[in-house]
């Protein structure tokens, strides 16, 4: 190691810090070939007799796209796995590996299992989880996992090349870099220029950048690798002018010049052989290395085939492609370690080889002529299929991307479509959007026919939820997505997808607030699934539909369909829908909107009894998914009753439900109820500053949350704020006409005509209620009609007008037969003595 005594210095002094429990993370940045590689090299030599746990990740340009590959390449690694080890050999060789590092092997077992694609039906039950939250859950294990090896000794944790990791092991090396200062750990992060990293702003983060190296520093490392023999002048100023100070550049031209015929051995010195020609000395690197390897020829072959598998490649695969014996190849690698090209790493039998830099292995691999290339990546992937076949499992888009540069396209396009299934069950959507698309472009290649338009259907079924993932559903490209799907189906007659692609367009529209368009996709979600006589089917149909209708405030419609998915759902057949659909269970959905119909329509007992049952049902089944929505509608249905005491229990054991640093999807929701209880209790200023931060946060935006803006509107009314409350509820109006969401339409009328009535503007406010009491007739929505026509009898009152009040509110009254002792019956009921 030459000139980096500086860096080293700085890295081990991180280490002691690291050592007393003062974790560090150090960024360590640089162009190729600069020496990131070679430094941490040295810092895991001379922190060894510390006796350190060492992980190494090391990311790879074959796998952007493969989520958690360097994490499930160490897990291999560290477990000791065998290509000819059963699913239970492996499960008990990984707990061996995760037990001393924890106490809920039982838990974290199951979660790193399905990372690494081993069955555990008889050992373990992995709770169901949406992929998202599985996701979460896999990636909190693999931190504990560092916690708890970092309790029993101090932990070296290097993560290579990050420029080319996967998006998902970007999440996990966030959460490393975010807890590691708790810990006895030193992370180090080497990247290229290129990549940015996004975690900054720590005290126990160090950036370094690696310069080139200086004139004088050249020289050095020039001697270092002649073993102190010096060079002809002429041929020394050669290597530092067109090296320009990369020291990796620097070590590969002195070794050519040296291997070369340019060259004799005096002994103390190294002279020329005769005048050196002009362009004798290679002015690149990737020249200098092919120099090299033209002259390892008799074993250039392995070179090149082992630049076809990857940076990293194992000695079994590459056994499998090459036709040497094990003899031959053995020596042939042996001769690559000499020359230093290659290095091996691990024990029999996880013995694995690795180019000395991707340099070298872009070098090797460009050598190879084109034909050459598609028939070793045709070889190769076949191994893998064949004779290693844990690689069908856990990387199937590694046989995807050698399958597709063979020009194998139909194998290619059956793992790229595996490869991105497979990384959206393990909520790995960024991953899955970019096999998906891979595989879509090849696609494209093909010959125009029916053929090719049943694969593309294919390919975007699969791809449209990880795309609204990641792009959010209301993403043009998602609406985009499904529309070309629906019409490949029409054109080709494909009825058997055509219920996933139109409930796509479903879910778009309905959260672009295209709820007309979302009410008519609903209908032919149902027709499609009564056609299909598929009763899954048909109970998801009925889901969109009560979802739908009820937000257009069609409530007897929502009713309808509620309750004949009440009818439909059963736990063990149709629980799983949640995790195909929508992310919640469709049973405890039913009773949920069920519930907040019932109460709209007048009945408040019977919807409190919907919603129990929900409750109940959530508890039962345990999904994180749809826990969290059963307690979001309750708390929607206490902001619709103004139960401040209820509702503000409720917010808090859902915040204890959610870790507090996780923004939650009902966040403006909670802020506005939980400001609006706040506000009731006497913090005024404190409660409106929290329904402000709601609305600002998209509150208006939410069609389930509206109920909660009334109340900040009469919030802001009691308050003095009587303008920006009206004027949150004219906004509020017209955003719901243009998006047609009208269930709540009734009472953001009562309400205007109440902070009307405080200005004084009593003709207008009267015509307020008037609207909102006709809004509500038409709905149905007699708890609503029922609160308007309390207000506007007060109005009466007020102006003597008793007789005419008592006429309209008397027949409205009556016409309950439950909840009387709800606020607004007693409300109403303590009125009507008064006019009587």
């Amino acid at each position: 190691l030459v000139g980096r005594e500086h860096e080293i210095g700085l890295l081990l002094e991180r280490w002691e810090h690291a050592k007393e429990g003062d974790g560090q993370v150090v960024f360590l940045c640089g162009e190729p070939g600069i020496g990131k590689s070679r430094i941490s090299e040295t810092l895991r030599e001379r922190t060894a007799s510390d006796r350190p746990v060492r992980i190494r990740y090391q990311c790879s340009p074959y796998h952007t796209n493969s989520a958690l590959h360097p994490i499930i390449e160490q897990l291999e690694r560290a477990a000791r796995f065998e290509s000819g080890d059963s699913p239970k050999k492996r499960l008990a060789k990984l707990e061996s590996l995760l037990s001393p590092a924890t106490q809920m092997v039982d838990v974290e077992a199951p979660l790193i299992a399905s990372l690494l694609s081993i069955p555990t039906e008889g050992c373990y039950v992995l709770t169901d989880m949406t992929p998202e939250r599985q996701k979460e859950a896999t990636l909190e294990a693999l931190v504990s996992q560092l916690e708890g090896l970092s309790r029993q000794q101090p932990v070296l944790l290097i993560f290579e090349d990050v420029h080319w990791a996967d998006p998902t092991s970007l999440e996990l090396l966030g959460l490393f870099v975010e807890r590691a200062q708790d810990v006895s750990v030193l992370v180090v992060i080497t990247y290229r220029p290129e990549f940015s990293p996004p975690w900054t702003g720590h005290s126990h983060i160090t950036s370094l950048a690696l310069n080139r190296f200086s004139r004088s520093l050249v020289i050095t490392m020039v001697d270092e690798v002649t073993g102190g023999k010096r060079l002809p002048d002429e041929v020394r100023d050669q290597i530092i002018q067109k090296t320009d100070g990369v020291p990796l550049f620097v070590e590969e031209l002195t070794k050519t010049v040296i291997e070369s015929d340019l060259l004799e051995d005096r002994g103390d010195q190294y002279a020329l052989t005769g005048p050196l020609p002009t362009l004798a000395i290679p002015s690149t690197l990737h020249d200098s290395l092919m120099a090299r390897l033209d002259r390892l020829a008799p074993v250039r072959e392995v070179a090149q085939i082992a630049a076809v598998i990857g940076r990293e490649f194992s000695h079994d695969v590459l056994a499998e492609v090459s036709p040497l014996s094990e003899a031959e190849l053995t020596d042939a690698l042996a001769q690559l370690m000499d020359a230093a090209l290659v290095f091996r790493r691990g024990t029999s039998p996880r013995v694995h080889y690795v180019f000395k830099h991707a340099l070298v292995q872009d070098a090797a691999y460009e050598s190879l002529l084109k034909r050459r290339r598609r028939e070793l990546h045709g070889r190769i992937a076949s191994a893998l299929e064949n004779e290693l076949a844990g690689s069908v499992q856990t990387e199937p888009e590694l046989l995807a991307h050698h399958y597709t540069e063979a020009g194998l396209t139909e194998p290619a396009l059956a793992y790229w479509l595996r490869a991105g299934k497979g990384s959206a069950e393990h909520g790995a959507y960024v991953e899955a959007v970019a096999h998906l698309r891979r595989g879509l472009r090849l696609l494209g290649t093909l010959p125009d026919g029916e053929a090719r338009s049943r694969g593309e259907i294919t390919f975007r079924v699969a791809l449209g939820v990880p795309l609204l993932r990641v792009d959010g559903a209301t993403s043009p490209e998602v609406g985009e997505n499904y529309s070309r799907a629906q019409a490949l189906c029409d054109e080709v007659g494909d009825t058997e997808q055509l219920f996933p692609v139109v409930w796509g367009l479903w879910f778009h529209s309905m959260m672009c607030s295209k709820l007309r368009g979302a009410c008519e996709l609903a209908d032919q979600l149902l027709d499609v699934a009564r056609e299909q006589n598929d009763e899954v089917l048909q109970l998801e149909a009925h889901h969109c539909q009560w979802a739908s209708r009820f937000l257009v405030g069609d409530l007897s419609a929502a009713l309808k369909h509620s309750e004949r998915g009440i009818e439909l759902y059963r736990a063990d057949d149709h629980h799983a829908l949640t995790f195909t659909f929508g992310g919640h269970d469709p049973g405890v959905c039913a009773r949920e909107i069920g519930a907040l119909a019932l109460w709209l329509s007048g009945y408040p007992e019977r919807a409190q009894q919907r919603l129990e049952e929900a409750g109940g049902l959530a508890r039962e089944l345990g999904d994180s998914g749809t826990l969290e929505n059963s307690f979001s509608f309750r708390i929607a249905l206490l902001a619709c009753q103004r139960d401040e005491h209820a509702l503000e229990r409720q917010v808090d054991a859902l915040r204890d439900f959610w870790p507090m640093e996780q923004v939650l999807p009902w966040q403006s929701l909670l802020d506005g109820a939980s400001g609006w209880a706040m506000f009731e209790r006497g913090e005024c200023d404190a409660g409106l500053t929290l329904m402000r931060g709601s609305i600002r946060s998209g509150l208006g935006e939410d069609p389930w949350g509206i109920e909660a803006i009334s109340l900040v509107a009469v919030a802001l009314g009691r308050h003095g704020a009587l303008e920006e409350g009206l004027e949150l509820v004219d906004e509020t109006l017209r955003h719901n006409q243009h998006d047609d969401v009208r269930w709540w339409d009734a009472e953001f009328y009562r309400v205007r005509g109440e902070l009307l009535l405080v200005r004084g503007d009593t003709n207008d406010a009267q015509d307020c209620f008037k609207r909102a009491i006709d809004t509500a007739q038409h709905q149905g929505a007699k708890s609503l009609e029922l609160r308007a026509a309390i207000s506007l009898t007060k109005l009466w009152r007020s102006q003597g007008k008793e007789p005419v009040a008592r006429e309209l509110l008397t027949p409205i009254y009556d016409w309950f037969s439950e909840g009387f002792d709800t606020t607004d019956m007693k409300e109403a009921k303590a009125l009507l003595e008064h006019l009587s």
